[in-house]
């Protein structure tokens, strides 16, 4: 049976990252520290501006990937939006959709101006 966990990482000012992960914790550590290196997200700039100093823990363990995805949406909602690091509202099982969001205003923006264009 896999072991499910949700995970957080605070930084001293009180900025706070949730995540959830199946592997193991210092594998999925580890993996965010090889992404901030190049990443443009608000987490990894966040951790090369204080030079990694933040601390990062297993809050719960569940077994099962649904109660995991739904605790890290919990979390993710209760926090203050001031200290907030995440940039979807959880749940998405890895799948961020922050770009989504960018692509459908790109569409939204396109399809507006289009719509105004031939209007006399």
């Amino acid at each position: 049976m896999a072991n499910y966990k949700v995970y957080e990482i605070k930084f001293k000012d009180g900025m706070v990252y949730y995540g959830y992960t199946a592997k193991p914790f210092k594998m999925r550590m580890a993996e965010h520290i090889d992404a901030s290196q190049k990443g443009k997200s608000i987490l990894y700039k966040k951790m090369r501006n204080v030079e990694y100093d933040c601390d990062a823990r297993v809050i719960q363990q569940f077994p099962t990937m649904k109660e995991a995805l739904e605790w890290e949406k919990k979390l993710i909602k209760n926090t203050p939006h001031q200290f907030k690091l995440n940039t979807s509202w959880g749940g998405e099982n890895g799948e961020n959709n922050y770009r989504r969001w960018k692509q459908q205003d790109i569409i939204k923006k396109h399809y507006k101006r289009k719509r105004t264009k031939y209007k006399f």
